[in-house]
């Protein structure tokens, strides 16, 4: 007599089908044969199947009984294959034919009860992949086999019962799920209201959740940086119901699917110990790897304290889950892969005391913690804590609830860290979406001008030099002045640039400030600067050469020229169009303290900051570092690695400054507003080439070296990827543009079509 049914082992996140045959013969009495390639535990069954059925009330077979797990050449691992093993055998006894499209999945005790297996969830998923229509598993379990559509679920309770159902005596009521359609708001844990003070960081924390961005935070103790970072999960968007479906998939395999509720919206936060191995982190184990920490923060927050403590190869080991947001991990009984996309948000202290920038300790150490960490993870985002709240510290910022509802993608942030891929260049600190905050260049606006639209940065943060920070917090005490101009005031509508850096240039310093100054004009960017020696002088004149407008900032009073050399300079700048602006009263004269608030004024009146050559300590940090305190963007020009010019420019493209080769990586960084971008689509009117307008928008943000992905160009477009694909492929067939390690550059041709 032969008896037979379909069931399952696990592979990762993955099932493969096991055909279970049940053989009746003649033979010695009592002898219980299993083969094909059954492990240790699934050889235990035997004597659990034995018992089962005896203490289920029914017969056990007196002769040979041989039970074949099909194929043969897979390993079978697990205690699930002991339900449909008992009933290949009482099908077998009763002479009755196998389910159709059915399989079974369940341990056994030895009073014939069903119990609980890990993995229900996966194998259901898989099994219903497969084409099955019914699964038979433990009663406890059949509420999250219940959340696979398209499948039947019969909850199992004790043999007897699945034998009654299968022999048609007492039918058993499938399981029907109790999940809801739609994510429920659930109550978070730790309230970002909780947390007083760190204005900076927690504005860094609503950037990284509305923008999928990495986090890194350094401060002392006490700062508050584990409780930031256990915030973060109450401020990003509730699960949606196929990523719910897979995390509950992990949380299955691992036997960690609470039975009450096996869905939850929650997003997941792991914050393992600093002295975690790389198989807790990564994943790992004997036979199968099992999922790590990262898999199991996949869609939610990996928090990593005390980060500096933790082993150099563990962390390099990062690197690969981070930019594919999956891992594959190979052990002897194969490969498997598990997700893992999600936030990374690291916290360390700023050097090995702990107390650097503390007001309160002095700091000890020699050095500071921070070589590591650009190397280890060039995609994070460098956040500051403060130092510690005064303890009269009264000032709270916004619930979770109404963080949540701004960050989420119907807020103007942009998507979460579960809907967008993850983007190196991208920090945490924006502008987009920041509606509760005033604009700075309105309030550097005069009266009846109305406010131009702004272009909406990326905005990179960067660190500048201590004596640029000392200067800086000296000139934001400063509440915002009321502007006194000469010439046309407000100027026309369109972008503005600000182009700062050395007074005292290189030649090459002086020919490119002065190159980007032409260039920019010419594509009606109004270019502003500050009329000192150098790299101001050089932007101005350029933007005078192209017949553009350009706006002076002054340190001094409006009928103060400084230096006195740059008179005739201030006046082509009147009769071209432009303007001198000042905030100081008539008649101040040139102080060394007046100037930071000055660069204060260039950077809120510009869209973007391009710094062209800076020494350490110089300035033009100052205007870079005020720039990103205003959400605006920050690019600088690479120099010489020989030049002390190019040490402050150098530390900002480091940081996350925009880099700057010509004047297009300038545009490219503006959003659409004024003349240059209305249209991402339509020509440029006043740059150097002239292409077809189906071409241009998509040209204009390609390089002829770093190659650019189709999802990059559709979201700096802001159009479908279908049709942006469709250009590109047009595109390519004409020879415009090729392939180029994943993504597309542009075609270098010669002569007037070189675009």
């Amino acid at each position: 007599m032969l008896g037979s049914v379909d069931s399952c082992v696990l592979f990762g996140l993955d099932a493969r089908p096991v055909h279970v045959e049940a053989d009746i013969g003649r033979g010695s009495a009592g002898t219980f044969s299993l083969v094909g390639l059954a492990t240790t535990t699934v050889k235990e069954a035997r004597e659990r199947v034995r018992s089962a059925i005896r203490n289920s009330g029914l017969e056990f077979p007196q002769t040979r009984l041989t039970v074949n797990l099909a194929p043969a050449e897979m390993r079978k691992e697990g205690t699930g294959l002991d339900l449909p093993m008992a009933v290949a055998i009482a099908l077998a006894r009763a002479g009755k034919p196998t389910p159709p499209r059915s399989a079974f999945l369940g341990e056994l005790a030895l009073d014939g009860s069903v119990r609980h297996v890990d993995g229900v969830l996966v194998a259901a998923s898989s099994l219903c992949r497969l084409g099955y229509e019914r699964v038979f598993v433990p009663a406890p379990d059949a509420a999250e086999a219940a959340l696979v559509d398209g499948l039947e679920v019969i909850p199992c309770a004790s043999l007897s019962a699945v034998v009654n159902h299968l022999l048609g005596v007492e039918p058993i009521t499938p399981a029907v799920s109790s999940a809801g359609p739609t994510a429920a708001v659930t109550e978070v844990e730790h309230d970002l209201v909780e947390v007083h003070g760190q204005e900076e960081a927690k504005r860094a924390l609503e950037v990284a959740a509305a923008g999928g961005h990495h986090l890194l935070m350094s401060g002392p103790p006490g700062a508050g940086k584990t409780m930031l970072a256990r915030s973060l999960p109450g401020i990003l968007p509730s699960l949606e119901v196929g990523e719910a479906l897979e995390v509950a998939q992990v949380r299955s395999l691992l036997g960690e699917l609470p039975r009450d509720g096996p869905l939850d919206w929650t997003r997941p936060f792991r914050a393992p110990h600093h002295g975690v191995s790389m198989a807790g982190l990564i994943g790992g184990g004997s036979g199968l790897a099992l999922p790590g920490e990262i898999s199991r923060a996949h869609h939610g927050v990996l928090f990593l304290d005390e980060m500096a403590e933790f082993q150099t190869p563990v962390l390099q080991a990062l690197r690969q889950p981070l930019e594919a947001g999956r891992v594959t991990i190979t052990r002897s009984g194969g490969s498997v892969t598990y997700p893992s996309r999600f936030t990374l948000v690291a916290a360390t202290n700023p050097c090995p005391c702990g107390w650097s920038g503390d007001g309160v300790r002095t700091c000890r150490s020699r050095s500071p913690f921070g070589a590591w960490s650009s190397s280890a993870f060039p995609h994070s985002r460098r956040a500051r804590a403060r130092p510690r709240c005064a303890s009269g510290w009264s000032r709270r910022g916004a619930a979770s609830s109404i963080v949540r509802a701004a960050s989420t993608p119907s807020s103007g942030l942009g998507g979460c860290a579960s809907s967008r891929a993850l983007r190196p260049r991208l920090a945490a600190r924006s502008s987009a979406g920041a509606a509760s905050e005033a604009s700075p260049r309105e309030a550097f606006t005069a009266p009846g001008e109305s406010p131009a639209r702004r272009p909406t940065s990326t905005g990179r943060r960067t660190s500048t030099s201590t004596t640029s920070s000392k200067l800086w917090a000296s000139a934001c005490k400063m509440s915002p002045p009321e502007l006194r101009t000469r010439g046309r005031w407000p100027p026309p509508e369109g972008p503005r640039v600000a182009i700062v850096g050395s007074r005292r240039p290189s030649p090459y310093g002086e020919a490119v400030a002065e190159q980007l100054g032409l260039e920019l004009a010419r594509a009606g960017v109004i270019v502003v600067s500050g009329l000192a020696l150098g790299i101001d002088a050089a932007a101005h004149r350029g933007a005078l050469n192209a017949g553009g407008v350009t706006v002076a900032v002054m340190g001094t009073g409006i009928d103060v020229i400084y230096p006195a050399a740059h008179g005739v300079l201030a006046e082509a700048i009147l009769q071209a169009g432009g303007a001198l602006v000042s905030q100081f009263p008539d008649g101040t004269a040139p102080r060394r303290h007046n100037f930071p608030a000055r660069n204060y004024t260039m950077a809120a009146l510009s869209d973007v900051v391009v710094v062209v050559e800076a020494a350490e300590g110089s300035g033009a940090l100052i205007t870079a570092e005020a720039a990103l305190d205003l959400h605006k963007e920050v690019m600088a020009v690479p120099g010489s690695v020989f030049s002390p010019l190019s040490v402050g420019t150098h530390q900002l493209l480091r940081d996350g400054a925009g880099l700057v080769q010509n004047a297009r990586d300038v545009l490219a960084a503006l959003s659409p507003g004024g003349e240059v971008l209305d249209d991402p689509l339509a020509t440029p009117k006043h740059l150097g080439f002239r292409l077809p307008a189906e071409r241009d928008g998509i040209l204009s943000h390609l390089s002829d070296v770093l190659a650019l992905n189709a999802a990059e160009i559709a979201r700096k477009l802001q159009l479908p990827i279908a049709e942006v694909l469709g250009r590109l492929t047009a595109l390519e067939l004409s020879g415009a543009v090729r392939r180029h390690g994943g993504g597309y550059v542009k075609a270098l041709r010669r002569g007037k079509d070189r675009a």
